[in-house]
C-alpha cells in the first residue's frame, strides 16, 4: 500500500481542530480552479498488482508492484496550497515534514528526529536528522525548513490554509499581512536544529505541523519556475514520475527516502 500518511491525513487534520476542505465544495485552493463535483464513487476504487523483481528473489520481503487509485486531477501539488483531499494524497507522498503521525494518532518524529520545549511550552527546538536528502540529492537543512514556512506565509503565495496551521508562531501574522519579511518565532540555531516560537502553550501545535502547509521544500526548484511543480524535487516515499492531466498521475519510488524505501514501485 502507499504511505500510511494517505491513510491517516484527515485523522491528522482533526486532530489540529481544522476542517479539510473535500472535493465538490466552494473553496478554491490558492489560484486553482474549483474543484469539480466527483461522480458517484465507483465500487472498486483501487486496484494492486504486484510483480515480484529480482531484488524480491533473494529476500523473504516482496517488492514491487503498482497500486492504483481513482480520484480527480489535484488542484495542485504546492504544500502551501494544499487545501483538497485530492491534492493531499500526492503530496503527502512527495513532501514531508518535521512530524509526522502513525495510525494510533501519535506524533511521531519524522525529518526531526527528537524535539524538546522549553520557555513554558512555547519554544521548540527540533533536530533534524542529518541524513535526509531532497530526491536530487541535496541534503535538507534547518534553513530548508525556514524558507518554506516563510514562504507558505508569504502574502505573495496566496496560501488559504498558511494561516489556520502556522497561526501560533510568533511573527506569523507579520509575514502575513506584509509587515515582515521575516517570520521571527523560526530561527536556524545550526544547520541541523530548527527553534520554533509560538504564542502560547497549545498541545496540539505538533500535529498542525503533520499537515503538508508545514512540509519543506527545495527553493532552488521553487524558484526555477511558475510550473515548479511539474517536477517537484520533495523528501517524500515516492517522486512524480509522470502526469498527464485528465488521464493519470504516476508516482514512483524513492530510492534516496531517509525512512526505508517503500517496497511498492
Amino acid at each position: 500500500m502507499l504511505n500510511s500518511k494517505v491513510a491517516i491525513f484527515i485523522l491528522s487534520a482533526s486532530l489540529s481542530l481544522i476542517t479539510i476542505v473535500c472535493s465538490g465544495g466552494d473553496n478554491t485552493v490558492g489560484r486553482a480552479p474549483k474543484i469539480a463535483t466527483p461522480i458517484a464513487t465507483p465500487t472498486k476504487i483501487a486496484t494492486y498488482t504486484e510483480t515480484e523483481t529480482p531484488e524480491a528473489t533473494k529476500s523473504s520481503v516482496k517488492t514491487g508492484g503498482e497500486f492504483t487509485r481513482l480520484l480527480d486531477d489535484p488542484p495542485t501539488l504546492d504544500p502551501a496550497l494544499t487545501g483538497d483531499t485530492n491534492s493531499a494524497v500526492v503530496v503527502v507522498e512527495i513532501f514531508s515534514g518535521l512530524v509526522s503521525i502513525d495510525t494510533d494518532l501519535n506524533i511521531i518524529p519524522d525529518i526531526a528526529e527528537s524535539w524538546h520545549t522549553n520557555n513554558e511550552g512555547r519554544t521548540y527546538t527540533f533536530y533534524l536528522r542529518d541524513d535526509v536528502s531532497f530526491q536530487n540529492g541535496k541534503p535538507v537543512t534547518a534553513h530548508d525548513f525556514k524558507y518554506s514556512m516563510e514562504r507558505a506565509l508569504d502574502p505573495a503565495t496566496e496560501s488559504t490554509v498558511a494561516d489556520l496551521y502556522l497561526n501560533d508562531i510568533v511573527g506569523a501574522a507579520a509575514k502575513l499581512n506584509g509587515s515582515s519579511n521575516v517570520v521571527s518565532g523560526i530561527r536556524v540555531l545550526e544547520d541541523h536544529i530548527l527553534e520554533i516560537t509560538i504564542d502560547a502553550p497549545k498541545p496540539y501545535f505538533l500535529a498542525k505541523l503533520t499537515y503538508p502547509t508545514a512540509f519543506v521544500l527545495d527553493k532552488e526548484n521553487v524558484e526555477s519556475g511558475s510550473d515548479w511543480t511539474s517536477r517537484p524535487n520533495g523528501t517524500g516515499p515516492f517522486k512524480l514520475a509522470e502526469w498527464e492531466i485528465g488521464s493519470k498521475l504516476r508516482l514512483e519510488r524513492n530510492d534516496l527516502f531517509y525512512n526505508n524505501p517503500p517496497h511498492l514501485s
